[in-house]
């Protein structure tokens, strides 16, 4: 019986890693760039500007994906924490393209 029963909780974690992977990315990313608001003066965005946008957009929600697939696998954590790192790069570039070639 509680074979049973984990192995219903495994599927349930399997199931809800996507949508929590992309919850965490943009959460973490509007939180970033919320936080950089207070902080916003233009010199600041013309020197550094491209590398909080790298931050931002890639490496520190990329971290918290990473952690948030770590902790929701069942099992294969390490292979699932890589996945998210990977989805997240993706995702980043599509973000950056789709921005780049708007009207």
């Amino acid at each position: 019986m509680k074979q049973g029963k984990n192995k219903k909780l495994d599927i349930v974690r399997w199931v809800l890693l996507l949508p929590a992977v992309c919850l965490v990315w943009l959460l973490v990313m509007f939180l970033c760039a919320w936080i950089e608001s207070f902080f916003y003066s233009q010199h600041l965005w013309e020197s550094y500007g491209i590398i909080f946008m790298i931050l931002d957009i890639f490496v520190i929600p990329g971290i918290a994906m990473f952690f948030t697939a770590k902790f929701l696998a069942p099992k294969y954590k390490m292979i699932a924490g890589i996945t998210a790192i990977i989805l997240c790069a993706l995702w980043c570039q599509y973000f950056i393209w789709t921005l780049a070639n708007m009207y």
